[in-house]
C-alpha cells in the first residue's frame, strides 16, 4: 500500500471558502468604517457652518440699527454642501435664533438643529 501525501481538491475548496467567508467580513467592516468616518467629517462641518452662522446673526444683531434689529429668516448653502436655514425671533429683548443645520452623508441626510439666545447690549 502506498500512502499518498498532498492536499486534494477538497482540501483547497473547504480553505478556498474558508478565505472567502474572512475577506468579505473584513471588507463589510472597512466599508462601514469608512462610511461612519465620512458622516463624522459631515457632521464636523455641520458644526462649523452653524457655529460660524450663529455667530454673522449675532453680529448682524448687535450691530444693527435702531438698537438690535431683528436680522430677516433666511438659507444658504455652504461651498462644501451644507445646508443652513434660520428663522429669528424677538424674546423679552433677547434674539432667538432657529437654526437647522443639513447635510448628505453617503446614504442619508445628516439633520441637527440649534437655538440660541443673544441678549442685546
Amino acid at each position: 500500500m502506498s500512502s499518498r501525501r498532498g492536499i486534494t481538491l477538497l482540501d483547497v475548496t473547504i480553505a478556498l471558502v474558508i478565505v472567502s467567508i474572512g475577506v468579505s467580513a473584513l471588507l463589510r467592516v472597512w466599508l462601514a468604517i469608512t462610511e461612519e468616518v465620512g458622516a463624522g467629517r459631515r457632521w464636523t462641518l455641520m458644526a462649523t457652518a452653524a457655529a460660524s452662522e450663529v455667530e454673522r446673526l449675532e453680529r448682524s444683531y448687535r450691530s444693527a440699527a435702531p438698537a438690535c434689529a431683528l436680522p430677516p429668516p433666511g438659507s444658504s448653502y455652504t461651498p462644501e454642501g451644507v445646508g443652513l436655514a434660520w428663522r429669528t425671533a424677538d424674546s423679552l429683548g433677547q434674539l432667538v435664533i432657529r437654526l437647522e443645520v443639513r447635510a448628505a452623508s453617503s446614504r442619508r441626510t445628516l439633520l441637527d438643529s440649534v437655538v440660541a439666545l443673544v441678549p442685546c447690549r
